[in-house]
């Protein structure tokens, strides 16, 4: 008779006893073992019974509260989570993993889509998404709802940053208030809102009807900023005029206009000095004061008064003509 070996492999496949002819021997009892889930209440008592664990072998950890499986490409105990409040549901549409409350939420792994049907809390911010927008929000601070729509990304929250820098399109700040630190722009308009700026603004093209100040602006092309013009380089055109503290620099069809300014009323004295091509006019004057180098000495000339009729060539050399 033949006795046919019952145990195919220590560690794979399935055992095959028979009755009255296979004896019952202490590997046979070691190998059934090796698939039974013997509990245990350390890992260290269990590598005292099982120092080289076969490949799939499991076994329960009273440390742990788990059971733990061998992973033979580990080389450890790894736990088979057991959850009290999670449950699956296994689609070929999707897998989803939710909560087992009335309304739990959870997670659901589809072939071309993963989606959570639940708000999501990130290191206690929170992120939010609708079927029209998505939410962030800081925690105990104003949440910010964000959207698009065929061309724009919207934002109902100013939008505070350090710095802004545009490479192309236009920066449309309509009706709206802007603060940023640095402002780089190829191009700039801003309608009835105010943008304000802590640091520099340059760029090549800015429209503004709204108020925009800032450190420093720099425009590299025309521009007219309060009826001032900057019609070409190293170029101001002013139709009004200049006032610098209470000084008034003009000009008119006749020549270049110096005055003083009363900063308070805003008149423009009208004791006057005019630039012509060849001549200088003082106006609503009487006399010339001048101060010496030092500041120490003064100087004044009161020359004969010409009578406004006179032309030029009733006047000699040298002639200082005052008009009152």
């Amino acid at each position: 008779m033949t006795i046919t070996e019952p145990i195919p492999d220590v560690q794979y496949g399935k055992g095959d006893w028979q009755d009255y002819i296979s004896n019952w021997r202490e590997k046979d009892a070691e190998w059934m073992q090796e698939r039974t889930i013997l509990r245990y209440t350390s890992g260290t008592t269990r590598s005292t019974d099982w120092p080289s664990p076969r490949a799939g072998q499991v076994t329960y950890n009273e440390a742990t509260k788990t059971l733990e499986m061998w992973s033979a490409v580990r080389a450890t105990w790894v736990s088979l989570q057991m959850y009290q409040y999670l449950t699956s549901v296994d689609a070929s549409t999707g897998v989803t993993i939710s909560h087992t409350g009335a309304t739990g939420k959870g997670l659901t792994l589809a072939p071309a889509l993963t989606s959570i049907d639940t708000p999501v809390n990130l290191t206690n911010g929170v992120l939010t998404t609708t079927a029209n927008n998505v939410a962030v929000q800081t925690p105990s601070q104003k949440k910010a709802i964000l959207s698009t729509n065929a061309t724009d990304l919207v934002s109902d929250t100013p939008v505070s940053v350090p710095g802004l820098k545009v490479t192309a399109g236009t920066v449309d700040m309509t009706g709206r208030t802007t603060t940023v630190g640095a402002l780089t722009a190829t191009s700039l308009a801003l309608g009835s809102g105010t943008m304000s700026t802590t640091g520099a603004v340059s760029g090549g093209s800015f429209a503004a009807t709204g108020a925009l100040s800032g450190g420093t602006l720099t425009v590299t092309g025309t521009g007219t900023i309060n009826g001032v013009t900057f019609p070409a380089a190293n170029q101001v055109n002013a139709s009004a005029g200049f006032v610098a503290q209470s000084g008034y620099h003009g000009g008119d069809a006749n020549g270049a206009i110096f005055a003083y300014r009363n900063p308070a009323g805003g008149a423009v004295s009208a004791h006057q000095l005019q630039a012509h091509t060849d001549h200088l006019d003082l106006y609503g004057g009487q006399s010339i004061m001048w101060h010496n180098t030092a500041g120490s000495g003064v100087a004044w000339i009161a020359p004969t008064i010409i009578s406004p009729s006179a032309t030029a060539t009733d006047w000699p050399d040298g002639t200082i003509w005052i008009q009152s």
